[in-house]
């Protein structure tokens, strides 16, 4: 949203993001500005960068695609939104693989949207899933979330089962395998940080999780400084964040 400026996790963020979806154009200025910078961080392989966003950020990691970066090997949108803006028009081939993980009763982004979508999609070349999640609504990844009056409703089942579609799509776009792909949501990190990392993971108690190395961004929380990866990691006495931590 810019500099100093945050949403609230479980509030209305209407007023931060209505800007930017009126402004397709500032916003693919922003989103690429920061993968750029990603690109030149010493942890990041600048040809192997996957993105994923959930409801604003899903929106966004699909603009990424539109731009056509080169670099960015996949984008993964969950119950994001998915309508194209005459901005990209006429798009031009979409090079990055892209995942859209979709709640079928979601309200946000009706039938006829996911339509429109698949032509777009279809006419741009690109190698592109959908998987909608029958009884599913929007936000189905939230947990707790629970508000009927905006199609808002946490479901178990469709979470697990886009949790799984996101590892596998990373391990296909990134060409790795097995449970590292969770290692490797850190924008494509090279094996020597990879071990680095694992090796901080075993000094920790047995209750931490490799989850917790997912890198996601939602509502375009979208690198606005190393820090966000470091706290993403949940490693912050590790020395090896501290010594490389770096802003943007």
């Amino acid at each position: 949203y810019g500099k100093d400026k945050r949403g609230k996790i479980d509030g209305n963020n209407m007023h931060l993001m209505n800007p930017l979806i009126e402004d397709r154009s500032l916003l693919r200025k922003r989103l690429l500005a920061a993968f750029n910078e990603m690109q030149k961080h010493p942890l990041v392989l600048p040809d192997k960068i996957a993105i994923i966003g959930y409801c604003f950020g899903g929106l966004c990691a699909l603009d990424l695609a539109r731009a056509n970066p080169s670099g960015l090997k996949g984008a993964i949108s969950i119950h994001g939104g998915l309508t194209s803006s005459e901005f990209f028009q006429p798009q031009a081939k979409i090079n990055a693989s892209i995942l859209v993980l979709h709640g079928l009763e979601d309200p946000v982004v009706p039938q006829e949207t996911v339509l429109s979508f698949i032509d777009e999609m279809t006419k741009a070349e690109a190698d592109f899933q959908i998987h909608c999640y029958g009884h599913a609504k929007h936000a189905f990844t939230f947990v707790g979330a629970d508000i009927p009056e905006f199609g808002v409703k946490y479901n178990e089942k469709a979470h697990y089962r886009s949790e799984t579609s996101i590892k596998n799509f990373i391990e296909e776009v990134l060409g790795i395998c097995g449970n590292d792909a969770y290692a490797y949501f850190q924008f494509g990190i090279d094996e020597s940080t990879k071990e680095k990392i694992e090796s901080l993971i075993l000094k920790r108690n047995e209750k931490f999780e490799k989850e917790q190395l997912i890198v996601t961004f939602d509502n375009v929380d979208f690198i606005n400084n190393y820090n966000v990866a470091k706290r993403t990691l949940d490693v912050a006495n590790a020395e090896l964040f501290t010594a490389q931590q770096s802003s943007f």
